[in-house]
């Protein structure tokens, strides 16, 4: 599964913006035409921008499949131009989004998998003008803000960011460390309903045949029983991938820490928004909560202290659990147990008697 975080590769700043796709038209570069695999679109730009990027951006070089629209029509804006490059090769980068913002505020960016719209972004940037994420030289400073005060302002320079923006709300709650459900969480949950709805395999009866006598398992588990073990298995490897890329991207603020209260607080908001049950919630998340402290952070009496240089390694953390990955028997038993519990209340639903 792949987050909408990571939709973005290498990005640095913290100043973009995912919107829910699903509020969206499903768009992949019209009136441009559609994207076949990967690329980018950046739309909503404004008047006399698209040529301007095109030079800045150096769009012109050969690796890239560049189209611009001029004078197209905008519900939003009246009028707006766009660019759409469709090789894959442009990345959405710090330089490239403070670049395009600085001179076209409303712009949104669409990031493109396989000929469908993966994620739809908007960003911010200090409106100072003499800020250092606003140096378009050869260094890029990454764009970061924090709330103070429940005031959005600059890292570098500690101006209010003021402008309203759509997902003001659920962008600064989530600086401020609170948990959002995205369009990808809300799928496992239905995925685990789903499996709850063809439950097959009960953890009694999972616990049963995998307890050994003479050091070998009980009884071999039948087809059935090991396509449904897989599908479990998935599905906890997605979750761990979920709760992985929420604590790699979160905001840590200035200070790089959070308190070990607070982060054991912020663990059961997103076992509670994952619909996970309580004890076996936790120790099925426990491998990769474990894990992520262990690569994330130094750890004090009260605190754990975000490691210097993590920013830079958050793609190769996640690619290196997905390596490593491991549904062991604890993990399978702790998911089964919440799929027996769900399992139940589908089958205490009150039945809809619908008239004749």
């Amino acid at each position: 599964m792949e987050t909408l975080e990571r939709a973005v590769e290498n990005y640095k700043g913290n100043n973009l913006v995912f919107l829910d796709v699903m509020q969206h038209p499903s768009k992949t570069g019209q009136p441009l035409g559609p994207i076949p695999g990967e690329g980018l679109v950046i739309d909503h730009l404004g008047m006399n921008i698209a040529h301007t990027l095109y030079s800045a951006l150096g769009l012109y070089d050969e690796r890239y499949q560049v189209f611009t629209g001029t004078g197209l029509r905008s519900g939003k804006v009246g009028v707006k131009e766009m660019i759409k490059e469709q090789s894959g090769n442009l990345k959405l980068t710090d330089g490239l989004v403070n670049r395009v913002i600085a001179l076209s505020p409303n712009a949104t960016f669409n990031v493109i998998k396989g000929g469908k719209l993966a994620a739809k972004i908007k960003a911010i940037l200090c409106e100072n003008r003499q800020c250092l994420t606003r140096d378009f030289s050869d260094r890029v400073v990454p764009a970061v803000f924090y709330v103070d005060g429940g005031v959005l302002k600059c890292k570098h320079c500690d101006t209010p960011y003021d402008r309203e923006f759509e997902g003001r709300e659920v962008y600064i709650r989530k600086l401020k460390g609170g948990v959002e459900l995205n369009l990808s969480e809300q799928k496992l949950k239905e995925r685990m309903m789903e499996l709850a709805g063809e439950h097959t395999l009960t953890l009694d009866f999972y616990s049963f045949k995998v307890t050994k006598q003479e050091g070998k398992p009980r009884a071999e588990f039948t087809e059935q029983e090991n396509a449904y073990l897989s599908k479990v298995e998935a599905l906890v490897f997605e979750i761990h991938e979920c709760i992985l890329a929420y604590l790699v991207f979160r905001d840590y603020g200035r200070q790089r820490k959070i308190s070990i209260s607070d982060f054991g607080t912020t663990m059961n908001q997103v076992r509670e928004m994952l619909g996970l049950d309580n004890l076996p919630g936790s120790r099925m998340m426990s491998p990769v909560v474990e894990y992520a402290i262990s690569r994330m952070f130094d750890k004090t009496e009260h605190d754990l202290m975000l490691r210097q240089g993590v920013e830079e390694q958050r793609n190769e953390i996640v690619s290196s659990y997905k390596s490593r990955f491991n549904a062991d028997q604890y993990v399978i038993s702790n998911m089964l147990k919440i799929l027996d519990g769900k399992a139940d209340e589908i089958r205490h639903q009150p039945t809809t008697i619908k008239p004749a």
